[in-house]
């Protein structure tokens, strides 16, 4: 019990808990992204595009977190799917914020379209795919423990009775010691 509570609260919440901020700064940095091409001021969209590249080192940070909680086969397994997804977003982004730093108004949506949000899609799904299997550990996890808890209380209830048991036993036995030999002496 101990065991799968520590693996909660250890690793596999602070693993969903990454994850999500993860996808959280990934999607903030998408729309600062996609709002650079609505803007039409040099200074707002060197503003937004610094913004990006503030929401992109959160992200760093984030990923970098992440990463040495994922220790199990599974894991690393699910790790290597997000690695290959986020190089793919990181190298379409790296793209996009060049584009648009040069100041290329008519290439800067097709790059968001078809390199950086379709990168995108995949990233996110790789980062639920892992939460989702997190979520299904703790859940499980959680189970386990509510069975174990359970079995515990029946052998805390059985312990009870046989000690109620052997009290009454006893407390015969001595009533029965000293009345029998009281019985004899009358």
């Amino acid at each position: 019990l101990n065991g799968e509570i520590s693996q909660l609260v250890g690793s596999d919440y602070k693993t969903v808990a990454l994850a999500n901020r993860a996808k959280a700064e990934l999607g903030d940095a998408s729309r600062s992204m996609l709002t650079t091409l609505i803007m039409t001021g040099e200074e707002q969209i060197k503003k937004e595009l610094d913004n990006v590249a503030s929401l992109m080192a959160a992200h760093e940070k984030t990923m970098a977190e992440l990463k040495p909680l994922l220790t199990d086969e599974a894991s690393q397994e699910q790790l290597k799917a997000v690695e290959e997804a986020r190089a793919k977003f990181m190298t379409g982004q790296a793209a996009f914020v060049k584009t648009v730093a040069s100041g290329d108004t008519q290439g800067a949506p097709l790059k968001y379209q078809f390199s950086v949000r379709a990168a995108q899609g995949k990233y996110m799904a790789a980062l639920d795919k892992l939460v989702e299997t997190r979520n299904a550990a703790m859940e499980a996890a959680g189970q386990k423990s509510n069975r174990v808890a359970g079995k515990t209380a029946l052998l805390l209830l059985a312990l009870a009775a046989a000690a109620i048991a052997a009290s009454v036993l006893t407390g015969l036995l001595i009533t029965r010691g000293i009345v029998v030999p009281l019985r004899g002496a009358v």
